[in-house]
């Protein structure tokens, strides 16, 4: 597994790229300019990624001496600066590439994958066993799918039974057919059967990871099982569910895990509802799938180096379902170390205020508003 290192002061940035990328990369971080070239000269990365607005030790002071040390091992620098003195001398760079922040999950793993593809290899790359395909090809290659490995037809049956539209399902029996599978097309999630003998989920999770990060691994378990978030983790498992699949089981996998763009759009540090439906019948799906996309969608604005998050109402959700919303944004905001910020209506202040959790947010009636407090608090 190729190996990068991330140097950069932001804990919470750190903490994220290891969640993001442990899957596809030996990750190994360090908090300032010292600590990244130690690292660097005890056992030389595949890549690193440098922020270049450190304090104590610039990043340009570090990149100087990775330099003059190693002219091999490629440099994704990580800055806000535009100006073209600065960028064409990271250009002039033997093996040093830049880029401008904020920055996407996926524009750091395609500038990961770019480097890796042309750099000298050091370290043998992860070798995944190829098997050859199954013969049959009942999944098209659009749209979201499930991948489920278990060798009861009916289980396939019952699962497709709960099934949205959009949503296919693969259906294997054989464990060593899960890889080439993965290789040919995008899982949104992969299920494991956790009752086949002697299966080995954490080194399919494993491999399931080195093809696409991104892929949820879920182990299914019989219902007289009881396990912990350690064990869990022990098997590569991102979560888990029950058989036989129950509907409103599957509800919340399904909106935890599907449809989020639909929902939430987002702007830099700018977090904004689409407007919610008037049908009642709608509503409570639609619901589940922002309290769904939450995470994800605040992660990635950690991961883009922003210090707080704005959550703009405009689109207002029902009054009743205002404070659990935000009170779950701020959950994860205060798990990121993001300040949060809410501009919305004299309607969303009330209902704001009616809850502990939130009754300390601060809540602006227009982005004018919010920029002339935020002067003021700085």
């Amino acid at each position: 597994m190729n190996r990068v290192l991330f140097i950069d002061d932001n804990q919470t940035f750190l903490k994220l790229v290891k969640k993001t990328f442990g899957g596809s990369f030996d990750v190994v971080t360090a908090s300032d300019g010292e600590a990244g070239l130690k690292a660097h000269q005890e056992d030389p990365p595949d890549v690193i990624v440098l922020d270049f607005h450190m304090p104590a030790l610039k990043g340009d002071a570090v990149l100087e001496t990775i330099r003059n040390e190693d002219e091999y091992t490629p440099v994704l620098v990580l800055t806000s600066e535009h100006r073209t003195s600065l960028l064409s001398k990271l250009l002039n760079m033997p093996r040093v590439e830049y880029l401008i922040k904020p920055v996407t999950t996926e524009q750091l793993r395609a500038a990961l994958n770019n480097a890796l593809d042309h750099a000298p290899t050091r370290t043998a790359p992860a070798v995944i066993a190829e098997a050859p395909l199954p013969d049959d090809d009942d999944i098209d290659d659009g749209g979201d799918a499930i991948l489920l490995l278990d060798p009861q037809p009916q289980a396939v049956v019952k699962l497709r039974s709960f099934l949205p539209d959009n949503i296919t399902v693969k259906h294997l029996k054989d464990p060593g057919d899960i890889v080439p599978w993965c290789r040919r097309r995008d899982f949104r999630a992969v299920l494991l059967d956790m009752t086949i003998p002697d299966l080995d989920s954490a080194a399919i999770a494993s491999q399931v990871r080195v093809v696409n990060a991104e892929t949820t691994v879920i182990g299914v378990f019989l219902r007289n099982v009881v396990t912990t978030g350690d064990k869990l983790k022990r098997l590569g498992l991102d979560s888990m569910l029950y058989k036989p699949f129950r509907e409103a089981e599957l509800e919340g996998f399904f909106s935890s895990h599907f449809e989020f763009e639909d929902v939430i759009i987002t702007l830099n540090n700018i977090m904004r509802f689409v407007p919610f439906p008037d049908d009642k019948n709608q509503l409570g799906d639609h619901l589940s799938k922002v309290r769904g996309a939450l995470r994800k969608t605040i992660e990635e604005i950690a991961l883009a180096s922003f210090e707080d998050l704005v959550l703009d109402m405009s689109y207002e959700p029902p009054m009743n379902s205002v404070g659990l919303i935000v009170t779950r944004v701020k959950e994860c905001c205060d798990e990121l170390s993001l300040d949060l910020w809410v501009v919305g209506s004299d309607e969303v202040q009330e209902a704001l205020a009616n809850y502990a959790e939130t009754s300390d947010i601060p809540v602006c009636s227009t982005f004018r508003e919010l920029k002339e407090v935020r002067k003021t608090a700085s």
